[in-house]
């Protein structure tokens, strides 16, 4: 079966740096197998006969925790979630470039949710579906008040954000 690793802040601002290479060599070594990276904040698309994602994101936390040093949250997907997770993109019709999904690793509680709606986000619109926030932002995403802190903070989960050309290029990549 195929997975889409997604790691959240490596190699932003010159921390917690790894290289994708040894990134790739890992997730050898734990049992992966046909591994292909994207760019340089932690995506990895990969093979495995272990078909549980949660399993799949402990082993990585703990071997990136033993190998580099870091502490770093690791959200695991199967290939159908993967899709799922574009087809239910009530913005697919935006502009590209404006488009970005919060990645969830568990489901928010309503009281949560709540929290997350009373952050003034201005022309910024986002909707919660399953376990990803998806975002449309009216200009560009380092302006946005639903950033991935707030998202994880306001909803009491780990996540991580990627853009939408990151996920449409992650898909081309499991199909292959």
């Amino acid at each position: 079966m195929k997975l889409v690793a997604i790691l959240r802040g490596i190699n932003v601002g010159g921390k917690r740096k790894i290289l994708m290479a040894d990134l790739k060599k890992l997730v050898g070594e734990l049992g992966g197998t046909d591994i292909t990276t994207y760019i340089q904040s932690g995506n990895v698309i990969f093979s495995s006969d272990e078909t549980d994602p949660q399993v799949w994101s402990k082993r990585l936390e703990k071997g990136i925790a033993d190998t580099f040093g870091y502490d770093v949250p690791v959200i695991v997907l199967q290939h159908q979630q993967w899709q799922e997770l574009i087809d239910n993109n009530p913005y697919k019709n935006e502009e590209i470039n404006q488009l970005h999904v919060t990645i969830l690793d568990s489901l928010p509680k309503e009281e949560n949710k709540q929290k997350l709606a009373e952050v003034k986000s201005g022309a910024d619109q986002y909707q919660i579906i399953h376990k990803a926030v998806y975002l449309f932002c009216a200009g560009k995403y380092h302006e946005t008040k639903l950033g991935n802190n707030v998202i994880e903070k306001k909803l009491g989960v780990k996540a991580t954000t990627r853009n939408w050309k990151t996920v449409g290029k992650v898909r081309s990549l499991l199909e292959t």
